[in-house]
């Protein structure tokens, strides 16, 4: 099914070694009221899909380093998108970014 699409990890995602520091590990950022909801998408076609939608290539994505937490939390390697939804006044805000 999809759902058990979304949560396969391949080799690269096992090649990096994550050190978090223990008041990241005691507090879950992703619960915050400020987080906006961050999804992390691994399929190479719903990739490509995203792509072909925003008219655009890995390249011109902006960037999230592996490094910032809340990559970290949801194990995203290079390569991988992050679908970012923000609510706002002016209504529902979609982004992409492309995990460097």
């Amino acid at each position: 099914s999809a759902l058990e699409d979304n949560h396969k990890y391949s080799l690269r995602h096992f090649r990096n070694i994550h050190i978090f520091q223990l008041d990241h590990v005691t507090i879950d950022i992703t619960n915050h009221e400020l987080v906006p909801r961050h999804e992390c998408i691994r399929g190479e076609p719903h990739i490509q899909d995203i792509l072909k939608e925003c008219n655009a290539t890995r390249g011109q994505l902006p960037v999230i380093k592996r490094i910032d937490p809340q990559a970290k939390v949801m194990r995203m390697a290079p390569g991988d998108v992050c679908r970012i939804e923000r609510q706002t006044e002016s209504g529902h805000v979609i982004a992409y970014r492309v995990c460097q």
